[in-house]
């Protein structure tokens, strides 16, 4: 696991945030997990994530700073989770 920290909107309620911290392990469990992430879970947290920042602006502004902190992407995790027909999805 490499040492960085999360983007964080400060209007995020407490709940919102574990959600959002939720949304960011799981992408990086699809990169670093040797199973990767489970692909229901996944796709339930970007839904909720989308919730959390209905706007598109927003949403691809924290996706760019935690690609930058990390370089996972979470929107590339989201786009094969939901065209995959399996229980994990391990990125490369």
């Amino acid at each position: 696991m490499k040492n960085y920290s999360y983007p964080i909107i400060e209007d995020w309620s407490q709940n919102e945030l574990v959600q959002m911290i939720k949304l960011f392990n799981l992408t990086e469990d699809a990169y670093e997990n040797g199973n990767g992430t489970n692909v229901s879970d996944f796709i339930n947290q970007y839904n909720l994530f989308r919730k959390i920042n209905p706007s598109k602006m927003e949403q691809k502004q924290i996706c760019k700073d935690f690609y930058d902190k990390s370089s996972y992407d979470i929107f590339k995790v989201y786009k094969l989770a939901s065209k995959s027909s399996k229980k994990r999805l391990k990125m490369n």
